[in-house]
Formats: structure tokens, sequence, C-alpha cells
């Protein structure tokens, strides 16, 4: 008799509730009223605070849902169809996508049910893309307090909250009563206008805000992934790193790499840096 890892059956009835609920949302035709860039920085290697990543991402705010993605990275998948697209027209036995001058962006995107508040989290790593369910409310405690500042013009208090490994600083402004903000940042009275670590690891920073009178449809549809505990996403991610033939395998394929010279056994590529927002 085969015995099922409980974490998995576990996240197996709360993802098929929460999916059911956000189908349902968006079957309701859900429409976003709000919609907030906010440009992000991030040190990707804590011990070279001088290397500087960016990206640019999207905050849609609907009456039931939110959904934060990578406008960098919808730009670049949307120039990949059309190529992919005009390949097939054309023929040929080959596709060389043309991505010079385009910014890469995030893969994952982050769907919040505001009624129920969790979050529904993708991400690609490899050839696949796969999804976790995450509640955080428990986690985020805020401590408001009194200082004052201005950003776009609008007249912001100061928040603090130590969340998963990380002590946090937030600007929100009541005059906009959403309790939303980038990435999984919520719980305030009033949208997030900017949030930093302490450390300045990781940046957000609204850019842009558009208050929308013709309302835009919530896109929820996301490309088939594989649900995963967000324990088990993590392990994967380190997989990745430490062990790309590890991680290759657990995909199903298998990886070599090979030298300049042809070599199939050279020694191993360094490890890429990881620092990530969650370091619990």
């Amino acid at each position: 008799m085969r015995i099922m890892n409980t974490d998995i059956i576990k996240s197996f009835f709360l993802f098929s509730f929460c999916l059911i609920t956000v189908v349902g949302l968006s079957q309701s035709h859900d429409s976003a009223f709000v919609k907030a860039v906010y440009d992000f920085k991030r040190k990707p290697d804590s011990t070279k605070p001088n290397l500087i990543a960016n990206d640019l991402f999207i905050l849609e705010v609907g009456s039931a849902v939110t959904k934060f993605y990578s406008y960098n990275r919808q730009l670049s998948d949307s120039i990949l169809n059309g190529q992919f697209a005009e390949h097939q027209i054309i023929g040929g036995s080959s596709l060389s996508a043309d991505l010079r001058g385009i910014p890469s962006g995030s893969s994952f995107v982050i769907v919040r049910s505001i009624l129920k508040d969790f979050f529904v989290c993708s991400d690609q790593l490899g050839f696949v893309r796969y999804k976790y369910i995450d509640t955080v409310a428990a986690e985020m405690k805020w401590t408001i307090r009194p200082d004052t500042a201005s950003f776009f013009g609008y007249k912001c208090t100061k928040a603090t909250t130590r969340f998963r490994g990380r002590n946090y600083i937030a600007w929100f402004t009541s005059e906009l009563p959403i309790s939303s903000g980038p990435y999984k940042f919520c719980g305030l009275p009033g949208l997030i206008v900017k949030i930093a670590d302490d450390k300045e690891n990781f940046v957000f920073k609204l850019a842009s805000l558009e208050l929308l009178e013709q309302k835009i449809p919530l896109l929820l549809q996301e490309k088939k992934s594989t649900l995963v505990t967000r324990k088990e996403f993590k392990k994967l991610t380190l997989l990745m790193i430490n062990d790309m033939d590890g991680f290759a395998a657990s995909q199903g394929y298998e990886f070599h790499t090979k030298s300049i010279n042809g070599d199939t056994n050279p020694s191993p590529p360094p490890k890429p840096p990881y620092n990530p927002i969650e370091l619990e």
C-alpha cells in the first residue's frame, strides 16, 4: 500500500479549496480598479552590496482578488510569443529568439484572495512551473509608527514588521484605503507605497498608480503547474542551486556540463548566490 506525504495531502485539499475560490472569483468577472507599478531593486548576493538587480512589478487590485506579477517578464513573454507565431507562419526548422534590449523579469506570480486571506504563489524552476498555497496573516504583525512622509502627493505613515527572517519598514497611505501592497505584504489600513528590509536587500517603491475609471478584467489563469508545499518549493530551489544534476533528475531529464574543450567532466561551475526574500 502506497503511503502519501501528509503535507501533500493537506496542501492538495487546501489548494483545491483555494483554486475553487479563485476560479469562482474569476468567473464572477472580478475586475481591477487599481493598477500600481512598483520599481523593485534587490541584492542577489548579500556579500556584494553594490550588485543590484532591477525589475518592474504590477499589482492589480480587484474587489476580491489581487494579482502581482513582473511587467518585464510579461513583456519578454509577449515578444517571444510574437516571434514564435511569426516563425510558425513563415516556417523553418529552428527558432532564434531575439530579446536584445529587453530586461529579464521574475517568473513568480502571486494571486491573493482578499476575502479568504490566502495566496496562490507560482514560479518557474527549470522546465516545470510549481505552485503552492501560502497564508501569512498570522505571521505579519504590523506596528504603526507616528512618523509621516509624502510620496506621490499622498500623506504616508510609517509601519514596521518582521516577516520570515527580515525586518521591514513600510510606508502606506490611508488616503487609498486598500489593504494591499507588493509581494505578499498586506494588512495595513492603506496601500503600501514603499517597503524595504532594514538592510535594503529588497526594496519595493511605487513608480506609478492608476485609479481606473474603466475596470480591467483580472486574468487569473496560469500555465499548467505542479502543486507542492512552500517547504518543498524552497528545497527544490536549493537543489537547483547546489546540485544541478540532482535537480535535473527530479524533473525527469539528465543535465551534463561540458567545458569549452569538450570535456564532459569539467570542474563544477560556481554556485549562483542565494539571497531569498524569505529566510525562514
